[in-house]
């Protein structure tokens, strides 16, 4: 580190225009702030910067260069910082000068002004903040000299078809400043690699560079202008493709030197369609339905509610509900991954056994239980008595995962009786000679001939709700299988006739488009024992287009549709009456406020400290109780 009056003479390099950006840097770059923004000031080199710290608290910072950086700043100078604050109303401030402060000067700015929250950095302090970041050493720090300088910004980005999820690879000679780019993955984490390449090694992609003379403030609208440029270039010669574009980086145009790149953090990867009629929307736009005011997603979604949670409308007393599927990736889905392991404990927990015809005689006469698996393996037969918690049958529903030393395992309420029974067909089976099959050799068996024992997920559903909560999460660039969209109203009926009506579904399917399924149901409400007969209009197969363009579409379908979906409700239950909120608010329990979805309230309460247990208690907090209490 350069000594004190060294490091004074570097500060002196700075001129009144770069001080104030130079300071803007160490602010965001340095200290955390946000929203940083230089204002003109007078042409005595002094600038103010407006930001917010990483407390939320608006601040100042005044700005003051000295030509000379051997004379120490006067408190006239620091003192003129409270005038600033009363112009702009504000309590925290900080001083920035390259000149220096003296002691005295420095306990005075400090605790003459109770009430406001002063700091200050002078030349050596902002020395330290230079050399201590490699981001900001690199901007402004070249030998003697401290100040900006040319540097080459580079982005890279791949390019993914979303109609087959294969690569695109770009001729980067047709092209100005894009070049082929081989790189780690993770500068695109979360990442999802393709289904037709493997997932490991080094990325073959592309990249966008640039040599520019900047600021590190202006690097993300520099940056953004740079992505920009790519996909207005792309956009004319490629549609219905997906671009992610990894984490930037800073390079020394005058070294050959790997190790000189600088990945710039704080500015993450991002994901952008350009559809098929050229339109270009960021990926989580092109996912998720901008919806207006009229539509609302509740603000309160518990696990249980996630399957089914979707935009209501007041106006149209309806429900939008949105889904989409896309292949599997190994560890995405948590509850898939602990149900995954249950059935392989469950699988290595059953019996197995390969025998003859002759002997597979014996055990269907002599044997109780008989076994509940078979599969044919050359001239012999596998047989298999099931843990119960792999059986497809009504039992399945019973079965659940419990912990145990901090592991998941396969529970079902007859897995006692089955261990019991097993152990007895094991000394049968003995006594026959029959030796047991590995449980692993029949997993293999039983997925070589498309009946899994295990079973393995294709594709991961993800109601709308996960990609509103945890998009930032969700690996890119997305490939979807399938998206459904679904208009659902609740109809109340006066009449316990509607369970006998006779619906001819296809019908009034006939009266629909084709890309529109219907589906009707009539349930007794649980609590209010009222009838309400369920209708939803569901749009399958959605094509390439935005979220928000099916679901425009789609409400103006229903709001358009002849007959009216009143006419049609009617027609099948006289009498009933558009009921969705009531449904919602009596049956399901959730909370509508002010016009507000609130979604389903709820409580947490810690027990006292002398309890023994100290795990938190959950209340819902139902309206009609919300009611009752006021």
């Amino acid at each position: 580190m350069a000594e004190i009056n060294s490091r004074y003479k570097l500060s002196g390099s700075l001129n009144p225009n770069s001080l104030p950006i130079l300071a803007a840097d160490i602010l965001k770059w340095s200290l955390g702030h946000t929203k940083v923004r230089i204002l003109d000031g007078p042409g005595d080199g002094r600038r103010d910067i407006l930001s917010i710290t990483p407390e939320g608290i608006q601040h100042l910072t005044q700005c003051k260069h000295h030509s000379d950086d051997s004379k120490s700043v006067s408190s006239r100078e620091t003192d003129e910082i409270v005038i600033a604050l009363a112009k702009f109303g504000v309590k925290s401030a900080l001083f920035f000068t390259n000149g220096r402060i003296s002691p005295q000067g420095k306990r005075e700015y400090i605790d003459n002004f109770p009430g406001y929250s002063l700091d200050y950095i002078d030349g050596d302090l902002m020395l330290q903040y230079v050399e201590e970041s490699p981001l900001l050493s690199r901007m402004w720090l070249h030998g003697s000299t401290l100040g900006m300088t040319t540097h080459c910004l580079l982005v890279p980005f791949i390019i993914r078809n979303m109609s087959d999820d294969s690569s695109v690879k770009l001729n980067t000679t047709q092209y100005k400043g894009i070049a082929n780019f081989r790189g780690p993955r993770e500068l695109f984490e979360p990442f999802r690699p393709s289904i037709k390449s493997g997932g490991i090694g080094d990325l073959l992609a592309n990249s966008i560079s640039g040599e520019r003379r900047l600021s590190l403030t202006e690097l993300p609208i520099t940056i953004a202008n740079m992505k920009q440029d790519v996909l207005q270039t792309l956009k004319g010669n490629y549609t219905g493709v997906t671009v992610r574009f990894g984490k930037p980086a800073l390079i020394n145009p005058k070294s050959k030197n790997e190790d000189d790149t600088i990945w710039i953090g704080g500015i993450e990867p991002e994901s952008y369609i350009i559809n098929f009629n050229g339109e270009i929307n960021t990926e989580k736009e092109w996912l998720l339905p901008e919806m207006g005011e009229d539509w609302q997603f509740p603000e309160n979604v518990s696990v249980a509610e996630v399957e089914w949670a979707g935009w209501f409308s007041e106006n149209h007393d309806a429900f939008l509900m949105y889904e989409l599927r896309w292949p599997y990736i190994t560890g995405s889905n948590q509850l898939v991954e602990i149900y995954k392991h249950s059935e392989m404990d469950a699988v290595n927990q059953s019996l197995f056994v390969a025998v003859n015809d002759e002997q597979l005689e014996l055990i269907h006469q002599d044997l109780v239980p008989q076994p509940d698996w078979f599969e044919s393996l050359g001239e012999e037969t596998v047989l298999g008595w099931l843990h119960p918690y792999l059986c497809q049958n009504e039992k399945e529903q019973q079965r659940s995962v419990k912990i145990e030393d901090g592991k998941y395992i396969p529970f079902h309420p007859e897995a006692e009786r089955f261990f019991v029974e097993a152990e007895n067909i094991r000394y049968q089976l003995k006594k026959m000679g029959i030796d047991e099959f590995d449980p692993a050799r029949a997993i293999h068996l039983a997925a070589a001939l498309a009946r899994p024992l295990v079973y393995t997920e294709t594709y991961d559903r993800a109601p709308a709700v996960q990609i509103l909560e945890y998009y930032d999460d969700i690996p890119s660039p997305s490939y979807l299988l399938d998206r459904s969209m679904t208009y659902l109203q609740m109809w109340e009926c006066v009449d316990e006739s509607v369970f006998d009506v006779d619906i001819d579904i296809r019908a009034l399917e006939a009266q629909l488009p084709d890309e529109l399924t219907l589906k009707l149901d009539v349930k007794m409400g649980g609590r209010t024992k009222r009838l309400f007969a369920m209708v939803m209009l569901t749009a399958k197969n959605i094509g390439p287009e935005s979220a928000t363009h099916h679901a425009n579409q789609l409400i103006n379908f229903v709001s358009n549709m002849t007959p009216s979906l009143k006419e049609i409700v009617e027609s099948i239950w006289p009498g009933a009456v558009l009921a969705t909120k009531r449904f919602w608010r009596d049956e399901v329990g959730m909370f509508f406020e002010n016009g507000k979805f609130i979604g389903r309230p709820w409580v947490m309460l810690m027990p006292p400290d002398n309890t023994t247990d100290q795990s938190p208690k959950l209340y819902i907090i139902r309206p009609d109780q919300l009611a009752e209490n006021k």
